[in-house]
């Protein structure tokens, strides 16, 4: 059974327990281009308007019940995993958009980031001239130093104004990390998180088939959610899959404390990773782990670049992601071939204690 959000209009959660649950678009469906015609499928798709971006078609069909036109969809083989409900990720554990405001929800570095008392901020570094584009699908960017190094493309197409902003400024955190790393990337940010943290599948695909995006060597996604049925979601999966070869995308593991599996960061495509403390070289509770974590990496009170200030601390697997992402672009300006370069990265992988 299904519930619309009280308090978001078009936000339809799974009924499962708390803080597990699966999120999606209202009434939207995103269907494989192949599959868009096929005279199988469970709904009348002739003559209904569609975005169409990576192969994927975004429906919307406020009139449908798209869960249960899913559902069907799973009794047709040669459809299974070309039709699904456009899920929403976020850079929270339990999003502000929750309908238990009981419940508390944790931003992606699960407290939010607070002034850096020491520690040398991203901004301070000399960057060496610009050899490998990174891309970093977040929220827009507002750091100003972040904003002279970044190249800005697309946007939001809904009002996000009535929205919380509790997950604003997550890009500046995400691109300051990112540039301690490999002070030489040029950074191409795309924004698919609104401020309140949220983030919409077919906004990544989207974005992902962008060519300024598509020629870059890394992407990090700092973002996660979960599937109803533990698998893969179709559409983003598909569009990752063609990612590969003299590309990295790099995926934050989430920040539940789970060892259930989340997505992008559990995707074949995918270089997924979770957060360590390594002063004291355990695991971060609050990360999710599980053999499809294939990283661990630095994660806790780490210095970045935030907002309109210099530099803020802050911890979370985002952190994490970041960190190998840079560490990424550094070898790969190093002249190492990406393939390599994760491989390098995951047998220097931190060992942590569980």
């Amino acid at each position: 059974m299904a519930h619309r959000s009280s308090t978001i209009p078009g936000v339809v959660r799974s009924d499962s327990p708390v803080g597990q649950e699966t999120f999606w678009r209202d009434g939207q469906l995103l269907v494989a281009e192949e599959a868009a015609e096929n005279p199988t499928l469970p709904v009348e798709l002739g003559g209904r308007d569609y975005e169409s971006a990576g192969g994927i078609r975004r429906y919307r069909l406020p009139d449908l019940d798209v869960e249960e036109v899913v559902g069907r969809v799973r009794d047709v083989p040669e459809l299974h995993r070309l039709v699904s409900v456009n899920h929403l990720f976020a850079a929270q554990h339990r999003p502000p958009w929750y309908d238990h405001p009981h419940e508390t929800y944790h931003f992606a570095n699960f407290e939010k980031p607070t002034p850096a008392l020491a520690g040398l901020p991203p901004r301070a570094l000399e960057p060496a001239e610009p050899s490998v584009a990174v891309g970093v699908l977040d929220t827009a960017v507002e750091n100003p130093w972040v904003r002279s190094r970044a190249e800005t493309i697309g946007g939001l197409t809904q009002d996000t104004s009535a929205l919380p902003d509790d997950a604003a400024g997550h890009a500046d955190l995400v691109a300051g990390v990112v540039l301690s790393g490999a002070p030489n990337a040029r950074l191409v940010v795309g924004q698919v998180m609104d401020p309140g943290g949220l983030v919409e599948e077919f906004q990544v695909i989207r974005a992902l088939a962008r060519k300024e995006l598509q020629e870059c060597r890394v992407i990090v996604l700092a973002f996660a959610g979960y599937t109803a049925d533990d698998t893969p979601p179709p559409a983003l999966s598909a569009v990752l899959g063609r990612f590969g070869g003299d590309q990295v995308v790099v995926a934050a593991a989430g920040n539940g404390g789970h060892s259930r599996v989340r997505w992008p960061a559990g995707l074949a495509a995918v270089v997924s990773v979770g957060a360590v403390d390594s002063a004291a070289r355990i695991r971060w509770p609050y990360s999710d782990y599980g053999s499809w974590v294939d990283i661990w990496a630095p994660g806790v009170d780490i210095v970045s670049t935030y907002r309109a200030r210099d530099s803020a601390v802050w911890s979370g697997t985002s952190a994490a992601a970041a960190m190998v992402c840079g560490a990424v672009a550094r070898l790969i300006s190093e002249g190492h071939p990406p393939p390599s370069a994760v491989v390098r990265l995951v047998e220097q992988s931190i060992e942590y204690q569980a």
